[in-house]
């Protein structure tokens, strides 16, 4: 089994890797002094949302400043997931979908 440490992923990331997610999530997102911000697609359908989605590159968390609040990348997949594609996820699938979206081997046990 291939087990995979969700504190480690979200630190491996980049703004560059953030940025380039947001937009496959069709989220048309900006670099700011801060980090980025982007549509709502965590809770709007793509065209939708307004651009209060914001991710801070200090903390490596996203704040809608719609109504979701504050949540990290994988909240972020689970969220989108529902809205963009009707699937529920859960935690250890959006974390292993990020994984293999960029690639982080887990470790065998």
């Amino acid at each position: 089994m291939i087990n995979f440490n969700k504190e480690e992923i979200r630190n491996s990331l980049s703004t560059d890797d953030i940025f380039s997610l947001l937009q496959d999530f069709g989220a048309e997102p900006e670099y700011t002094g801060f980090g980025i911000v982007a549509a709502t697609v965590c809770h709007n359908e793509r065209g939708d949302g307004s651009r209060k989605l914001y991710y801070y590159s200090n903390t490596s968390l996203f704040s809608c400043y719609t109504n979701c609040g504050t949540y990290d990348v994988f909240e972020l997949v689970i969220k989108v997931f529902k809205i963009q594609r009707h699937d529920e996820i859960d935690l250890n699938q959006a974390v292993r979908w990020v994984a293999q979206r960029f690639n982080i081997a887990g470790e065998y046990q």
